[in-house]
């Protein structure tokens, strides 16, 4: 176990100081900043609230539609780093497969998960010093934690929202981990979150799959079971879910390409 905590320090280190976590963190506040500039223009500059717009962003924008990509930009491509530099052999040296493998996705996902939500933070804070964070008329545009709102709690009406976005993310990013195990290209990595979010998409439609399973529905805060708690650990736990199977498919094509190259 000492063994275990040890190389998982060491890629949460490699995961932190690596200059794709800021990228991540900025882009991510950059990319909802943008995504509020046309409903700010079009309430005048001077309404809403920052519950209001990180509402309206999270569930009627297709720009956010690359947060996907965003999130696999900060840790997913480290298997392609180490695959292309041959520094996966050094590390096996030193190290079990399997302790690898694990300590890689859960650096992976965590450090995505916390560079989303430092982003996202980053964003709301940019809007709470021009906007208050809740407006006395309502009108908020959400379904989970609209009791939170109504209740006058927009400090964890926010963090909600945020953490589920948080945790999509670092499930986003284990699932472009385990394509880069299939084709260890930097750009296929970073792209395939966006494809296969498309393919999730149009199965769903196609196969009826109830929305509370959805990944979209989600994400945006959709899904409503009764209370703000159970909201929350529903999302959340079908993301992490989602994220291990990802993680065991990871383990099993980095086992499968270290045998066969």
């Amino acid at each position: 176990m000492s063994a275990t905590l040890r190389y998982l320090r060491v890629e949460a280190a490699r995961a932190l100081t690596a200059r794709t976590f800021p990228l991540c963190a900025g882009l991510t506040a950059l990319l909802y900043l943008l995504s509020t500039l046309n409903e700010m223009q079009l309430n005048s500059w001077t309404n809403g609230s920052v519950a209001y717009y990180f509402g309206v962003v999270d569930n009627f924008n297709s720009l956010l539609d690359v947060l996907p990509v965003v999130a696999a930009l900060c840790c997913a491509t480290s298997f392609c780093s180490d695959w292309r530099e041959r520094y996966v052999h050094a590390i096996l040296v030193r190290t079990t497969e399997g302790r690898y493998c694990a300590c890689r996705l859960a650096a992976c996902f965590f450090v995505t998960a916390l560079a989303v939500f430092l982003g996202i933070c980053l964003y709301l804070a940019a809007l709470a010093a021009f906007y208050p964070l809740i407006e006395e008329s309502g009108g908020y545009l959400t379904w989970a934690y609209a009791d939170l709102v109504l209740g006058e709690q927009p400090v964890r009406y926010l963090l909600c929202k945020a953490t589920i976005k948080a945790v999509f993310g670092g499930m986003w990013s284990i699932v472009a981990l385990a394509c880069s195990a299939i084709v260890p290209d930097m750009l296929i990595t970073v792209a395939s979150p966006l494809f296969l979010a498309r393919v999730e998409s149009a199965l769903g439609n196609l196969l009826h799959v109830p929305d509370a399973l959805r990944l979209g529905y989600l994400s945006d805060s959709m899904i409503e079971l009764g209370s703000w708690q159970a909201s929350l650990l529903h999302a959340c736990g079908l993301f992490l879910l989602y994220a291990a199977l990802a993680g065991a498919a990871y383990r099993l094509l980095v086992k499968r390409r270290l045998r066969h190259g």
